[in-house]
């Protein structure tokens, strides 16, 4: 199973000078993923146009948003990933299995501890970029089925974040999320 990252990518400013940076965005195909934001170098322009030559079947899980970009650009356009969206990764990376079942509340907080983080680098980064959120932005599309997974992206969606997916007070959302879990876990033990 191919893991996505939830979190941001770092680069040293000295390779500035010889990358093409690319800022992709993860899209619904992506599940828990879409919205999440990241940042790839290529050694250049023709390097990437190659790349993006090879993507044709249409399955693509993300599409460049932007391209050429400085490193510092490419970093602020990251932090705009929607907070909500690092939630719902969270969320994906911890049941990412065949039938969406929660396996360990322990991974769950884990994968949650590691959003936290993004979403204070964000912020911080939005702050000194003097950004403000994006709206609308994309969303994880969660399909009928009632999966333990569904369930928790379901309350993620309804009960974590505001109109432009911020999440205003993130350690009650994570404790929010956390308990949301431990009580779907109980339910499939009765």
């Amino acid at each position: 199973m191919i893991k996505y990252p939830c979190s941001l990518n770092y680069r040293s400013i000295q390779e500035e000078d010889m990358s093409y940076n690319v800022v992709y965005e993860y899209n619904r195909k992506a599940g828990g993923y879409a919205g999440i934001r990241f940042f790839t170098s290529f050694k250049d322009k023709s390097k990437y146009d190659a790349f993006e030559l090879q993507k044709t079947d249409g399955s693509e899980i993300c599409n460049a948003i932007m391209e050429g970009l400085t490193v510092k650009q490419a970093q602020d356009l990251t932090a705009l990933t929607p907070e909500v969206c690092r939630l719902t990764a969270a969320v994906q990376e911890a049941c990412d299995n065949d039938d969406g079942r929660i396996e360990n509340v322990s991974l769950l907080s884990y994968q949650l501890f590691n959003s936290a983080m993004a979403i204070i680098h964000d912020r911080e980064a939005r702050e000194e970029s003097n950004q403000l959120p994006l709206v609308p932005y994309i969303s994880v599309e969660i399909g009928p089925e009632n999966s333990e997974k569904n369930q928790l992206l379901r309350h993620v969606i309804e009960h974590c974040n505001t109109f432009d997916g911020i999440v205003p007070d993130i350690k009650h959302a994570l404790r929010m999320i956390e308990i949301k879990a431990d009580l779907i876990i109980q339910s499939r033990e009765q």
